[in-house]
């Protein structure tokens, strides 16, 4: 879906023949590099970033690199912004030239003032058709002091 919504100034998409990437209007998702969703397709590709220890990087399991060169060539056929490419304006998902992207329910609230039409649709499955969730943790908690003090009241 990601190829298919990527298109270059002249209306090509990044699957189509005279597609240019280093013209790119609207990518097809968000970029990845410095976000921990890099790690959903390591487990899309049925493994995961670490040992079943949790004591070493993974990278004996050959779908691990199969993960990461994937990431690589979505890079290199320009379905995602890339950091060494720089693009002339601001890319993202609000600024209309980014077509997918993974966040969290509190950015819901900024997008519905958007002028664009958007919509909510699950993660990829996994080649073997199962669903994996992504999520971030946000860190609520009360320390003990103040729960002592809520416990009295």
């Amino acid at each position: 879906m990601a190829t298919q919504l990527t298109t270059d100034a002249n209306g090509r998409h990044a699957n189509e023949s005279g597609f240019d990437g280093k013209n790119v209007v609207r990518y097809g998702a968000h970029n990845i590099q410095g976000h921990p969703s890099w790690w959903y397709w390591i487990w899309m590709y049925g493994s995961d970033v670490y040992s079943d220890s949790n004591k070493e990087a993974n990278f004996r399991d050959p779908k691990v690199p199969d993960a990461m060169q994937w990431i690589a060539d979505i890079h290199k056929k320009r379905i995602w912004p890339s950091v060494p490419v720089k693009d002339a304006q601001t890319m993202g998902f609000r600024q209309g030239n980014i077509a997918m992207t993974t966040w969290g329910h509190w950015n819901v609230a900024r997008v519905r003032a958007d002028p664009f039409k958007w919509d909510v649709a699950p993660m990829p499955k996994t080649k073997d058709g199962k669903r994996i969730a992504l999520g971030w943790y946000s860190g609520n908690s009360i320390v003990p002091r103040l729960n002592a003090v809520l416990a009295q009241n």
